[in-house]
């Protein structure tokens, strides 16, 4: 009976200390804040003209944190940071077109459009002044999700003081949204919109 509790108690402790909660757990590499003076831009075009929605009363304070990654050898590093925005803090500079955005991303039943960042192709800090950085997130739209690549060109003030830029196409027919149209279809609104990001980072560790 004592060899048999002793065998119990050994299988318990190993099981504990299984290796794949060791290989799974998430170890910081480094961590990044990102600053209030970020900014948010939209651009869209119809068949006549352009117009540019700016993100604005947006909190952007998150942080931006890279993990190690699971496997050896692996070239992406997992990051986490996400970004849940309020359709209705986009200003067109003109309300009827502030108005149309708003229709297009049904922002009545769609309040918010969502960014989340989940793997980069290298460290911040070892990124050179005028490098770029690949980046997969998910983007969502009227509550559909499509996986994005953003690439994000690095600005470097200095090690702690990093600038990332990005312009992301998107295709509005990939959310099902038909693109709005006016006076009687002879103004018509492009299928592609540009979102620019300026992302400013602070480290933290």
């Amino acid at each position: 009976m004592f060899n048999i509790s002793i065998a119990s108690i050994i299988l318990s402790l190993a099981l504990a200390w299984s290796p794949n909660e060791i290989v799974t757990e998430k170890r910081v590499q480094e961590k990044w804040l990102v600053d209030q003076n970020s900014s948010m831009v939209v651009f869209g075009e119809t068949n006549i003209n352009s117009f540019e929605c700016a993100l604005t009363s947006f909190v952007w304070s998150k942080n931006l944190v890279f993990y190690q990654p699971n496997l050896p050898g692996t070239k992406n590093h997992p990051v986490s940071c996400e970004f849940e925005i309020p359709v209705k803090s986009f200003d067109c500079g003109m309300q009827l077109m502030t108005s149309d955005l708003r229709k297009t991303l049904q922002s009545e039943k769609y309040p918010f459009m969502n960014i989340k960042l989940k793997a980069m192709s290298q460290l911040i800090s070892n990124v050179k002044d005028g490098q770029s950085i690949d980046t997969d997130a998910d983007i969502m739209l009227t509550g559909i999700v499509n996986q994005n690549q953003i690439r994000f060109k690095v600005s470097k003030q200095n090690n702690q003081s990093i600038t990332l830029t990005a312009k992301k196409t998107i295709q509005l027919s990939d959310y099902h949204i038909t693109p709005p149209t006016r006076f009687m279809g002879s103004v018509k609104v492009k299928d592609e919109m540009v979102i620019n990001i300026t992302m400013k980072l602070k480290k933290i560790s």
